[in-house]
């Protein structure tokens, strides 16, 4: 069997893939692209690589030999290599899977013969595949505008920004209380248009948009669609119900001086307050750049833009840069609420947020619930939020 590729987000999507992983799944390409990754592979297959997934989201490279079933219901032995790929922050944006048959069945060269030759080996082939100078993935790199067959990728995302080529998605963040100050919030998701009018996953040109320092161009682009759409809806029956669009900042908008400024003129040319909008952070770029983080929220929030430090949890937990910005949410990261059905400390680490939290006037988003017993268990606990696969898909925005 030839080797196949397939990038998996940090929310376990599928984006970029060789053509081999998409006959691998039994579909076509095009229907891969954003697709859980539960929906991709069989359910087997899925959960033999979720625990190893995770690893590799925490930045830790791994290998392992198993068995995955085809999409016909199969059953094949590979070996699978968890490459995690880093953005141009150096940041964990997701994982590369490479899959291929056992190297002594391959070409009869034979395994190594004890661990420390093993783990010389892996070192080796991941040393080839993981970052250049700039925390980009070579091999990311290389994929990446091999799939998109992007001859001038930077031209095409500028086309795209000034040509309205990218589609908005949201997906649902509902209340578990009664208290809550928004029945429901919306999590602003972007995709890439192609020539064909198909759908192309952040994980294929956001890293692409990295590399060419154009995340903020972005950024200011969903932001006047997030605004427009506000505009186009007017004003809520009642305040629990109003609008509010969470929109995902990169570090890049972050630190620039202009980018406040920018959101107020939006906002006046488009006659809507700032409640409108929550600014996602990632806790990483908060704790990397905190007096830009400090200034950016504090220019905002008088004109009534809301805040959230996504990701809490993934580095450890800390809440010394948590009390210096101006914050109402604080979403706790994927890879802890994946795991507290089945590991005692993830519960425990989520009980502990959200007790500090309360006592700091913050309230909690759990990310990536995927099922009605992780729900329930976020319920006894006392989250205020929730989002993820099991509450709501991504839909289209506006509808």
């Amino acid at each position: 069997m030839e080797e196949i590729a397939v990038f998996v987000d940090r929310d376990r999507h599928c984006g970029f893939h060789t053509r081999r992983f998409a006959a691998w799944a039994g579909m076509p390409s095009g229907r891969i692209d954003g697709l859980a990754l539960q929906e991709a592979l069989p359910p087997r297959g899925a959960e033999a690589l979720r625990t190893r997934l995770l690893d590799a989201m925490d930045g830790r490279v791994g290998r392992a030999e198993l068995s995955l079933p085809r999409h016909t219901g199969v059953e094949q032995r590979v070996v699978v290599d968890f490459l995690p790929q880093r953005d141009a922050s150096g940041q964990v944006c997701g994982t590369l899977l490479l899959i291929k048959e056992p190297r002594s069945w391959a070409d009869g060269a034979p395994e190594p013969t004890d661990r420390a030759a093993a783990d010389e080996t892996e070192q080796a082939d991941s040393q080839l595949m993981i970052a250049d100078g700039s925390g980009n993935s070579v091999y990311l790199k290389s994929l990446t505008e091999e799939l998109s067959g992007w001859g001038n990728p930077r031209e095409r995302i500028r086309e795209a920004i000034q040509n309205d080529g990218f589609n908005l998605y949201a997906q649902d963040i509902v209340a578990l209380g009664p208290d809550a100050p928004f029945r429901t919030m919306h999590e602003l998701l972007i995709r890439m248009r192609d020539e064909e009018q198909n759908m192309v996953p952040p994980g294929t040109f956001l890293p692409i948009a990295e590399r060419f320092n154009m995340m903020s161009d972005i950024d200011r682009f969903v932001v006047k669609k997030a605004i427009a759409a506000c505009a186009a809806a007017g004003p809520a029956a009642d305040a629990a119900a109003a609008l509010v669009l969470c929109i995902n900042l990169a570090r890049a908008s972050i630190e620039d001086p202009s980018f406040p400024k920018f959101v107020a003129r939006a906002l006046e040319q488009g006659g809507i307050g700032g409640q409108a909008l929550c600014f996602e952070i990632a806790d990483s770029d908060a704790i990397a750049c905190l007096p830009d983080a400090v200034r950016f929220a504090s220019e905002l929030r008088p004109l009534g833009c809301r805040f959230t430090l996504d990701g809490f949890g993934r580095a450890g937990i800390g809440f010394e840069h948590v009390k210096q910005l101006p914050l109402d949410f604080l979403k706790i990261d994927g890879s802890i609420i994946l795991q507290i059905l089945r590991v005692p400390e993830a519960l425990a680490k989520v009980r502990a947020i959200q007790r500090v939290s309360k006592v700091i006037g913050l309230r909690t988003i759990a990310e990536m619930v995927e099922s009605d017993d992780s729900l329930a268990r976020l319920r006894t606990v006392g989250v205020d939020y929730v989002q993820g696969f099991g509450i709501a898909q991504p839909r289209p925005f506006p509808a």
